[in-house]
């Protein structure tokens, strides 16, 4: 009987790890690196995109070499990572800049101008929660794209595409355009939870 295996591949705060099991979930093969964390300033906490690609393909290529098993007896591979992140590209789908993750606080600078534009667009904190189904805190991702749209400007601009991390690991595994799951879209703070639409008076306010 041929044997057929699946593959889990985990992009996580510290650490990266890919894991081969069998259909009977039998560990075959492991790999795991701790992520190069990069700190170029007070509160930051960041990942390059080439160290994002080069340990995830790292983590595969030593699972794979653990498990012996030929590549073409996978049946499929499953990736999942860390939330509340994400990728920009320009138009031809490079990326701009460093992937800021969660640890990173720098953003609580953009606290104050948050809370004010909520309430311009007609929201109190609480009715913002309710909308939007997540708090108003720094670790989500519209505080970070606002900071890097006042950090960077000259970056921001280049910017033609946000994709989460989930999206940017189905391009690098997939090697093909950049997609993603339409449900990860309300973790930008900008869509109805339960029906995925645009909340049109908070897309206006933030620009």
């Amino acid at each position: 009987m041929e044997k057929k295996y699946v593959v889990g591949i985990d992009f996580g705060t510290t650490g990266s790890k890919t894991l081969i099991v069998d259909l009977e979930g039998n560990e075959i093969g492991v790999g795991s690196l701790e992520n190069p964390i990069s700190y170029p300033e007070p509160n930051s906490f960041e990942i390059t995109p080439e160290d994002f690609e080069k340990t995830l393909f790292s983590t595969t290529k030593l699972a794979l070499e653990k498990s012996g098993i030929n590549p073409n007896e996978i049946l499929a591979v499953s990736l999942t990572s860390i939330r509340s992140h994400f990728g920009l590209y320009d138009k031809e789908g490079r990326d701009v800049c460093s992937m800021i993750l969660w640890p990173d606080n720098r953003t609580d600078i953009m606290d104050a101008e948050i809370r004010e534009t909520i309430q311009k667009a007609g929201y109190t904190l609480d009715e913002f929660y309710d909308a939007t189904g997540f708090p108003h805190v720094g670790i989500m991702p519209l505080f970070r794209l606002l900071y890097t749209r006042k950090r960077w400007p000259e970056t921001f601009a280049r910017i033609e595409k946000i994709c989460t991390l989930q999206g940017a690991m189905i391009k690098l595994y997939g090697d093909g355009p950049l997609v993603d799951g339409v449900e990860d879209r309300v973790w930008f703070q900008l869509f109805d939870p339960t029906t995925g639409r645009p909340l049109e008076k908070l897309i206006k306010a933030f620009g």
